[in-house]
């Protein structure tokens, strides 16, 4: 990862945030887009730049993977004209890169090994990363549906906040199944020779994905109705998933343990 380019961009989103915020308290005239964009074509750039430098995809570490995130969740805050998630994209998108800045200085830099020369590779984790974004959007919208029925009770737009959490996350559970499960045990075949094997990170893929299927099909049942027990179990799945990216590789030893 390009830590300098990460830090910029990192500052540029920070007050991006800042400037919006103020804009708000303020009652400012002010639009922040152009301010937005710029710090998404850097962002672009510096992915960019490191698969040049690397002669492959940015897409080797932890680190790298969050960098990606981060970008994805700030392209969809910027051409999204869903009002009632706001900032909250921005702040998670900073968080994540906030610690793949921390990653980078406690793992350093990582370049190409072999397992991870196949073309599958940037296939496999960039749906994946996409799957994350659609969960991650999926997360939020559940917790502003839990504070807006907290306090307002049942509304048409609070029904609609439900709605919209369902699709985000179907969307994202398809995303991760397929990048994550599918083409996983593929590129396991080709990096490791064998499809499955219990690796820690393969384990909890197969837990994470089990409990967004009884998510969806839960919903599914209870299309009609409005639950707040559905969007709590999306909340809860959304800290198994992010201890399957961010906590496995760290706290269980297996080949994911990566930086």
């Amino acid at each position: 990862m390009d830590v300098n380019y990460t830090i910029i961009i990192l500052t540029g989103y920070v007050l991006y945030f800042a400037g919006n915020i103020l804009r708000i308290k303020l009652n400012l005239n002010v639009n922040f887009k152009v301010m937005l964009w710029l710090v998404l074509a850097l962002h672009l750039f510096s992915l960019v730049a490191r698969a040049y430098r690397l002669r492959f995809f940015p897409m080797l570490t932890v680190a790298d993977t969050l960098v990606l995130l981060g970008f994805f969740l700030m392209l969809f805050h910027s051409v999204s004209r869903n009002k009632l998630l706001g900032q909250l994209p921005v702040i998670v998108s900073i968080v994540f890169i906030c610690i793949s800045v921390v990653l980078y200085h406690i793992g350093g830099d990582t370049l190409p090994i072999k397992a991870f020369q196949s073309w599958l590779l940037p296939v496999h984790v960039g749906i994946t990363i996409s799957g994350y974004t659609f969960l991650t959007l999926g997360f939020i919208n559940s917790i502003i549906y839990l504070y807006r029925k907290a306090r307002d009770g049942s509304n048409l737009e609070v029904q609609a906040l439900e709605l919209s959490s369902f699709k985000l996350i179907v969307a994202g559970y398809a995303q991760f199944s397929i990048g994550a499960l599918v083409l996983g045990s593929i590129w396991a075949r080709i990096a490791w020779g064998r499809f499955w094997g219990w690796d820690p990170k393969e384990t909890f893929s197969l837990i994470t994905f089990l409990i967004y299927s009884l998510y969806v099909v839960l919903k599914f049942i209870k299309r009609k109705e409005e639950t707040i027990g559905l969007a709590v179990l999306a909340v809860f799945c959304y800290l198994v998933l992010m201890f399957t990216y961010l906590g496995v590789p760290f706290i269980l030893s297996g080949l994911h343990s990566y930086l």
